[in-house]
């Protein structure tokens, strides 16, 4: 029921619920803190952001991995606090985890990302998190494991992630004047 509650009240984009989501941010249900992450996803407001934060660190992969998720891609706020947040999950033992990391890092221009994305796209090929946060955060550095990268993938992956590496590309070559 309490899980039920907090997927409809974030659906409901409404701040009103956070203090309430913020109750049960601590729920021994992990079906429950998912629900809690992603009510409070969306939100510009510290309450929020820091419930977020607490989540981001939970034992649960599928919590862990929205609250990630909110903080990087879904909340516009820009705070030390929500950085360290992104730079602790940047280093997940989680591919999505710390690719999500890496685009929230990179949306914001903290420069701590450039070597984590090099690191990333340096590593093997997971999904295209590091390509988006290399567009992101475009640098001349990026350009040969891009290229690389295109090239290592097999066929199926360069169908459907040609198109981000080649953005990625162009944006990190763009940036070389």
């Amino acid at each position: 029921m309490i899980a039920s509650a907090a997927f409809a009240l974030g659906h409901r984009c409404d701040p009103v619920a956070i203090p309430h989501l913020l109750e049960h941010l601590h729920h021994p249900d992990a079906w429950v803190r998912q629900g809690i992450t992603l009510g409070l996803s969306g939100f510009d407001e510290q309450a929020a952001v820091s419930g977020l934060i607490v989540l981001s660190e939970d034992l649960d992969y599928d919590v862990r991995n929205w609250a990630v998720f909110g903080l990087a891609s879904q909340c516009d706020l820009d705070t030390s606090e929500l950085r360290q947040a992104l730079l602790r999950s940047a280093n997940d033992q989680e591919p999505e985890i710390r690719g999500e990391a890496l685009i929230g890092l990179a949306r914001r221009k903290d420069e701590r990302v450039k070597e984590l994305v090099y690191k990333e796209l340096s590593g093997e090929f997971h999904g295209d998190w590091a390509v988006e946060a290399a567009e992101r955060y475009p640098d001349p550095a990026f350009i040969p494991l891009l290229e690389a990268l295109l090239q290592q993938i097999g066929d199926k992956d360069r169908a459907h992630f040609g198109k981000h590496i080649n953005a990625a590309l162009a944006a990190c070559q763009n940036n070389t004047a």
